[in-house]
């Protein structure tokens, strides 16, 4: 029985879920993988704050940098954001030949040649699963499971709050700003929400897919994106009186002169598209294969138990001996 040895930065809502997992599930995934999961050091922002699990036997790092230091075998980064100190573990963690698993869809999508260039080079994998759609395993079919196949686009609702908001302005006729409030007060937006209703997030998540579906590096910048916050019950009512709805959608293919052309924006979805009746703040995935065909999936994005799933999923990769590329030949 062999033992990876795991190091958490971020102990938030995804990070918690993770700890919760791999307590919760030890044996049975001892069984499934003949590898015993081991904490044996964290990182947060603060080690006073009252949590529902305990970690008598791991190590505490105040700088998360210093997990890098310790005996772990993987670092799993779950700090987010593009830049600071999720960048500066990332780039310590494969310099110093750790495996990386990350959640983070900014840092991917904005250094993913960076970050791919530091793991051809000290020849490390990075893991990244949960950092697309939550608990949809879609860069895994993207990765593995459509290997064979070219990939002719990819569609997407990858926003759970813009998708929460819109359906909401749609089965209750209201206006978004009074939406987006309630939205906020039930946790399915940020304070400043900025980032997910005006395409932001969804883009991320877009330049990530392009990248695994084309074989390239993520290039966030080369897409148009456009968000909800100019969306108005008129334009809710036009499209239900067409027998249709609004979705904020992100949509990736490659044109006949090889260009991979990328968008977020608000379209119209007729009730023959699978993406009507995906609600609330759920996401969904559409992948069209050239041989595959059309592939849907759809769940939720987001929270604790889903995300985590998705990180040891990655986990379990590890354990197994599964070696994936990031992105291909940089």
């Amino acid at each position: 029985m062999k033992t990876l040895k795991v190091a958490i930065a971020g102990l938030g809502t995804v990070g918690s879920g993770v700890v919760n997992l791999l307590q919760s599930q030890g044996d049975f995934l001892q069984t499934r993988t003949r590898t015993k999961f081991e904490i044996v050091a964290v990182s947060a922002r603060d080690i006073s704050k009252p949590r529902m699990f305990s970690l008598p036997n791991a190590v505490w790092c105040d700088d998360p940098l210093d997990l890098v230091e310790t005996d772990a075998d993987v670092i799993v980064e779950l700090i987010g954001g593009a830049g600071g100190v999720a960048y500066d573990l990332m780039e310590k963690t494969l310099v110093h030949k750790k495996t990386l698993v990350t959640a983070n869809k900014s840092m991917l999508a904005m250094h993913g040649g960076k970050i791919s260039q530091l793991s051809v080079h000290h020849n490390t994998p990075v893991y990244c699963e949960a950092s697309v759609a939550g608990g949809l395993p879609v860069i895994k079919l993207l990765r593995e499971g459509l290997s064979a196949n070219k990939i002719v686009s990819v569609r997407g609702i990858l926003n759970g709050t813009c998708n929460y908001i819109l359906t909401l302005m749609h089965q209750q006729k209201r206006e978004f700003l009074d939406v987006l409030q309630e939205a906020q007060e039930k946790g399915f937006a940020e304070a400043d929400p900025s980032l997910d209703v005006d395409g932001g997030d969804a883009g991320h998540k877009l330049a990530i897919l392009s990248a695994f579906a084309f074989h390239t590096l993520p290039n966030f910048d080369e897409k148009n994106i456009s968000g909800i916050r100019a969306i108005t019950l008129k334009d809710i009512d036009q499209a239900l009186q067409k027998n249709g709805s609004l979705k904020l959608i992100g949509h990736a293919f490659c044109d006949q002169d090889n260009n991979i052309q990328q968008s977020v924006r608000v379209e119209f979805i007729d009730r023959a598209d699978p993406f009507y009746n995906v609600n609330d703040v759920f996401n969904a995935v559409e992948i069209h294969a050239s041989h595959a065909g059309k592939i849907f999936l759809q769940g939720k994005g987001a929270g604790s138990e889903i995300t985590a799933s998705a990180v040891v999923a990655d986990l379990i990769d590890i354990a197994m001996g599964r070696y994936f590329p990031l992105f291909g030949e940089v």
